[in-house]
């Protein structure tokens, strides 16, 4: 037999039959299978510094491919390599370390740039897009070209990434010059297509658009064949075609992207060019729900809570609430948790929504921290528990969670009594662009909270919160201005928030009004502000205008 010839050589030494023999074993070519059998092999191969075999073994490792996983044990054999001054290990180690499982950058650059100062070209070309993107490295656009530069004469990915920086900088001429130098390859074809549809500065040309994308396709790309079918699926590109938008979406399907099965739902369930068929929309989006997609799944869990689709379904809601749980959807994480505390589609148990809640946030989902910090917080579902509140919220601080951060100074302010302490959690989520913080640490300035008063740095955390389009920062800055006799000013911020809907601007308008403080606003106008506001369920409306209006003292 051919194997037994290969295991003697390799039982001689013979480093390219050991090679054959390991791998042999591994997949069961030639031999039964045996794991053990082919770890003992490469494990020699290790041995005799054989890099080639080493990092084969390693990926195995790594991925869990025949072997058990063994992350850590893969990396020990890959950094030994690189030890050693091989860049294709060390380009593999920044791999590695650039991961979400790993995410050191650090580290990545490290390796990174050894591999890249022996021309390793994959490291240079990903170092380049460090450079573009930020990553680990202070973003750069001239670092990232001068590498690109160095290796796009034998290495055409190259101007695809050249491309990248002129989208960016918004040159899209530039960018469609560097994309037809590298037009043999689908990710530029692809590139070409999505600037020609238009988006990207680039006048429409629908034309040129679908062969560049047809021609992607042709390299069996999915995306080009997805983008196909949204160009068709309605009218936004002046090209809708249910026919053509059905074959490529379907072509994608049978190429495994099968999130399209939502799109075929999404264009019967808008009946624009399909004809409409609620049902056959649904039986749509559970294929690609069945298919593992989880946006579906938290589609589906969304139609049936809402019942403006489909009739309301409690427990087909839950079914696959949980099931995009599951997926870790961080919506779906939330909505399962409720469905216990409320019993929605299941038996209401307080104890499993907790108990689901706290897994969610311990698997690194922020916003089921924060909702937990709530609870214990407010005594919502459980006893309140101020220690445990903290404890979420400064496990989401940790994740950069602003809201969190902004709980947190709710707590120091309001129930630990340390307005100080307080007024600095507010301050560095108003620093990381929550509004609702801005207004807090504009509150602490007004209040003198924790903070000397200064009305003018009031008003700047307020600007900024407005910069947000917060209509409660346009409600305070209103107040602020009110209260210091700038009645124009009130006037214009109230009107800001009225025309967000805010029905206690509509409320402080009309007082305005009464006060005489406003221009342009009639009685007529006020009391039909008062009106939109009662209609809107504000209560406090409801007395103004029987005290304005109906002389009610």
């Amino acid at each position: 037999m051919k194997f037994d010839d290969t295991l003697r050589r390799a039982m001689n030494g013979e480093i390219e039959a050991m090679q054959e023999v390991a791998y042999a074993y591994l997949t069961g070519q030639d031999i039964e299978q045996n794991i053990v059998e082919s770890e003992r092999w490469y494990e020699k191969l290790v041995a005799l510094e054989d890099d080639v075999a080493a990092m084969e073994y390693a990926e195995f490792l790594y991925n869990g491919d025949g072997f058990e996983k063994n992350p850590s044990k893969a990396i020990e054999i890959i950094e030994s390599i690189a030890t050693k001054g091989v860049p294709m290990a060390q380009e593999r180690l920044a791999q590695i370390y650039c991961s979400s499982e790993r995410c050191d950058f650090k580290r990545a650059v490290q390796w990174r740039k050894l591999a890249v100062n022996q021309g390793y070209p994959d490291a240079i070309l990903n170092m380049a897009i460090m450079y573009r993107l930020g990553d680990g490295v202070e973003k750069n656009y001239e670092k990232s070209m001068e590498l690109l530069k160095s290796i796009a004469n034998f290495f055409p990915r190259a101007y695809y990434e050249m491309a990248q920086i002129y989208i960016e900088k918004e040159c899209y001429e530039i960018a469609v010059d560097y994309l037809q130098k590298d037009s043999d390859e689908a990710c530029s074809q692809y590139q070409l297509g999505r600037v020609f549809m238009g988006d990207h500065g680039i006048e429409r040309d629908m034309d040129k658009a679908v062969y560049w994308l047809e021609r992607a396709t042709k390299q069996n790309a999915v995306r080009p064949m997805v983008m196909l079918g949204c160009c068709y699926q309605d009218n936004t590109y002046g090209i809708a075609n249910g026919e053509r938008a059905l074959y490529w979406f379907n072509r994608a399907i049978e190429a495994g992207d099968y999130s399209c099965y939502s799109n075929i739902g999404n264009m019967y369930a808008s009946g624009l060019v399909l004809g409409k068929d609620i049902d056959k929309a649904v039986s749509y989006w559970t294929k690609a729900a069945e298919c593992g997609c989880v946006d579906a799944q938290e589609y589906l869990s969304s139609i049936y809570r809402k019942a403006d689709i489909v009739p309301e379904n409690p427990q087909l809601a839950f079914y696959w609430a949980n099931i995009a749980a599951d997926n870790g959807s961080v919506q779906a994480q939330i909505d399962v948790a409720y469905d216990y505390f409320e019993g929605y589609g299941t038996a209401k148990d307080i104890y499993a929504g907790i108990e689901k809640m706290s897994t969610y946030a311990n698997g690194g989902n922020t916003t089921a921290m924060v909702k937990l910090g709530c609870l214990y917080r407010d005594g919502h579902y459980v006893e309140q528990d101020i220690d445990s509140a903290i404890y979420w919220y400064k496990l989401a601080e940790t994740q950069g969670d602003a809201e969190a951060i902004n709980c947190l100074g709710q707590i120091y302010c309001k129930y630990l009594m340390k307005p100080e302490q307080g007024f600095e959690y507010y301050l560095k989520a108003a620093r990381m662009g929550l509004s609702l913080a801005q207004i807090n640490v504009a509150m602490c300035y007004k209040n003198g909270q924790g903070v000397k008063t200064d009305i003018k740095e009031q008003e700047k955390w307020l600007l900024k919160a407005a910069e947000n389009d917060d209509d409660s920062a346009y409600v305070y800055l209103g107040i602020m201005y009110n209260e210091i006799e700038d009645y124009d000013g009130a006037q214009y911020w109230y009107m800001r928030a009225v025309k967000k809907c805010n029905t206690y601007a509509m409320c402080r308008l009309a007082l305005l009004y009464k006060e005489g403080r406003t221009r342009n606003i009639t009685e007529d106008n006020a009391r039909n502000l008062l009106l939109r506001a009662e209609t809107m369920g504000e209560s406090w409306a409801t007395k103004i205008l029987e005290k304005l209006f109906n002389n009610i003292d």
